[in-house]
């Protein structure tokens, strides 16, 4: 009778051995899932990402609102870095970012990348922490990859006339490339007032001519 009681307190401590175990092992992984994300370490994945034009790590981090607007997948963006953003970026892939960092709800890992016209332009794993999740606008980097593009062939001269010709002339070379990758809509994000852009493509000409004859006006004395 003594050894079967023995054995049995045996298996009662066992018993509470493993239970201790396992709400050690629940409660770390309650822990780790409520730590905030590492932006930093999250910027530096996306931009790993896009120079290697991996779609599939991209859709994972793609704003909802750029999904929706492209019904985006893997291939298609896999199709759009490989083809559009990638190439115009090729003397500085390799690369790593010049500068990793995040600051409240943002994180970047930054590439500074000049053209030879004398123009830079900054090439970056942006990440923002929303309510989804963690987010990068990843169909953006094409206006990066229009901009270093415009400074290649154009030198410097005033940042928002810049900007928006370097957009101009993007698209108007890119546009059927687009239409057949199936590309609509462009991601933007505000970060000051926390808002999501979308640029849709089919207005660029219309939207982009117009901002430019509003500053051709504002320059007349």
């Amino acid at each position: 009778m003594g050894k079967v009681t023995e054995a049995h307190k045996g298996r009662r401590r066992l018993a509470s051995i493993l239970v201790t175990v396992a709400c050690g092992i629940a409660t770390t992984i309650v822990w780790i899932s409520r730590m905030p994300p590492n932006l930093a370490v999250e910027a530096r994945r996306v931009f790993d990402a896009e120079v290697a034009g991996d779609g599939a790590t991209l859709l994972t981090y793609a704003f909802p609102e750029e999904i929706d607007a492209n019904d985006l997948t893997a291939e298609r963006l896999s199709g759009l870095y490989h083809r559009l953003i990638l190439p115009r970026l090729s003397g500085s892939l390799g690369l790593p970012p010049t500068t990793v960092s995040a600051n409240g709800s943002k994180g970047s890992a930054v590439l500074s990348v000049v053209s030879s016209g004398g123009g830079s332009v900054d090439f970056a794993g942006d990440v923002y922490l929303v309510d989804s999740g963690v987010r990068s606008p990843v169909t953006q980097k094409l206006l990066v990859a229009w901009q270093k593009d415009y400074f290649d062939h154009h030198a410097p001269r005033n940042m928002a006339y810049d900007r928006i010709d370097a957009i101009l002339e993007g698209y108007r070379r890119d546009r059927k490339a687009l239409e057949e990758l199936g590309i609509k809509a462009l991601c933007d994000v505000d970060y000051l007032h926390g808002k999501v852009n979308l640029i849709h493509v089919d207005r660029i000409e219309e939207q982009y001519s117009a901002w430019r004859r509003s500053l051709d006006q504002q320059a007349l004395p």
